[in-house]
């Protein structure tokens, strides 16, 4: 989980109930950076080997995201 290179993500949310994003520190501790609403999107810089956590409003995971070295697109479905 060392900090690699810059890069982006960018996380559309496609369901129908607001989305929780959170990044996953080097103590494994969910830090939260932001709920997304439906229909939208959050563009959000990073580092490669950084996970990404999204949940739904009551914390229930949905996914987990790894950035890879391009900008990527994560949909949430």
């Amino acid at each position: 989980m060392s900090g690699g290179a810059t890069t982006v993500l960018i996380f559309r949310n496609e369901r129908k109930a607001t989305v929780r994003l959170y990044w996953v520190d080097q103590s494994g501790e969910r830090q939260h950076y932001g709920d997304i609403i439906p229909g939208k999107s959050h563009r959000q810089g990073t580092f490669l080997g950084h996970p990404w956590v999204v949940t739904t409003e009551d914390g229930t995971g949905l996914v987990c995201y790894l950035p890879t070295a391009a900008e990527a697109t994560a949909v949430i479905r």
